[in-house]
C-alpha cells in the first residue's frame, strides 16, 4: 500500500468520522417526541408537554430510588467492593509477571 493509497484511506476515515460527529451533536427533535409520548401526547407534538407533569415524575422516580438504597449495608458494600479491587490488582499482577517472564531468553 502506497503512501498516496493511506492517505486518501486516512482522509475517508478521518471525514467519516467527523461526519459522524457532526450527526450525533446536530440538535433534533426526537427527545421531544419521547418525552411527549410518555407523558401520553400524541406523536405529531399537537398536545404541549406539561414541565409540572415531567417535574412531578422525576420527584417520584428520586424518591423510590433513594428509598431503595437507604436499605443497602455500606459496611459491607465496601468490605466486598475493597476485597474484589484487592483481587483484581492480584491477578493484575499475576498477569504480568507472567507476560514478564515468558519474554525472558532462556
Amino acid at each position: 500500500m502506497g503512501w498516496r493509497s493511506k492517505f486518501i484511506f486516512l482522509l475517508v476515515v478521518y471525514f467519516a468520522g467527523f461526519a459522524t460527529a457532526i450527526y450525533y451533536l446536530a440538535p433534533s427533535d426526537r427527545g421531544q417526541c419521547q418525552a411527549a409520548s410518555f407523558l401520553g401526547s400524541s406523536d405529531d407534538g399537537s398536545q404541549p408537554i406539561d414541565n409540572a407533569a415531567v417535574k412531578d415524575f422525576c420527584n417520584k422516580a428520586y424518591t423510590k430510588a433513594s428509598a431503595s438504597f437507604s436499605n443497602i449495608d455500606w459496611e459491607n458494600l465496601k468490605e466486598k467492593f475493597n476485597l474484589a479491587v484487592r483481587e483484581l490488582v492480584e491477578k493484575a499482577k499475576n498477569s504480568q509477571n507472567k507476560a514478564v517472564e515468558g519474554t525472558e531468553d532462556k
